[in-house]
């Protein structure tokens, strides 16, 4: 199976990083991720946050994502890395800024680690 096979579907935020700052769970828990096909969106409560194209690389050490963003006529890259640890989502991005992390970890001036869980139906 491949990993784009394995990402389809629902998944909670279980846990967001944002430039070193971990956010509150409260927040956190309000996040959802639909994946279909290769269509990424993301929901914060009832509100549509964010829409993407996802490409994934399985050939990559670690793994890379790129979500492509669509803002007007405008596209806008996120480079990541991520893993899939049985129900288990994690991915370490660019916010658009600086280039593709090495590693699942944030600094005091780039990327964004968030872990998902996959919703149980």
């Amino acid at each position: 199976m491949t990993d784009l096979e394995l990402l389809q579907g629902e998944w909670s935020m279980i846990s967001l990083e944002i430039r070193g700052v971990k956010s509150p769970d409260e927040s956190v828990k309000l996040y959802k991720l639909k994946i279909e096909g290769d269509d990424w969106s993301v929901t914060k409560g009832t509100k549509s946050s964010m829409q993407a194209v996802m490409k994934l690389d399985e050939t990559e050490s670690p793994r890379s994502l790129d979500l492509i963003y669509k803002v007007g006529q405008t596209e806008l890259l996120s480079q990541g890395i991520y893993k899939i640890e049985g129900d288990t989502f994690t991915l370490c991005r660019t916010g658009g800024y600086k280039e593709r992390p090495r590693e699942f970890k944030t600094t005091p001036d780039a990327y964004i680690l968030t872990v998902w869980k996959r919703v149980m139906n």
